[in-house]
């Protein structure tokens, strides 16, 4: 009973933690010197192949890029600091350019 109440406060922080914003879907497809001149750099920034993409926090590409036909594909993860908030961009090569493919903002607390 006691690891039922600890996973459901995990999921519903977590739910409640991450956003989706209207600001942050106008970021999706553009470039990454767009988002760069923007945001300016990134505090944190890590490139990986989908087939690492398995984590809670990094489950949603799985819906552009389904695993595991989709394992080779790279994946750019860029990270904005802003006070206690966070934004993450994940970018994909679109055309030999890397393009902002999904975001997700949350605080420096959230727990994924």
């Amino acid at each position: 009973m006691r690891a039922s109440i600890l996973t459901l406060c995990l999921v519903t922080t977590v739910l409640t933690s991450c956003t989706h914003s209207d600001k942050q879907a106008r970021l999706i497809g553009l470039s990454e010197p767009t988002i760069v001149a923007r945001l300016g750099a990134p505090a944190v920034q890590r490139e990986f192949p989908m087939s690492d993409a398995k984590s809670m926090f990094r489950v949603g590409l799985q819906t552009h890029y389904p695993l595991p036909e989709s394992g080779n594909i790279r994946i750019r993860e860029v990270t904005w600091e802003f006070g206690d908030d966070r934004l993450t961009c994940w970018l994909h090569i679109v055309h030999g350019e890397w393009q902002v493919l999904e975001t997700t903002k949350y605080t420096k607390w959230t727990v994924f």
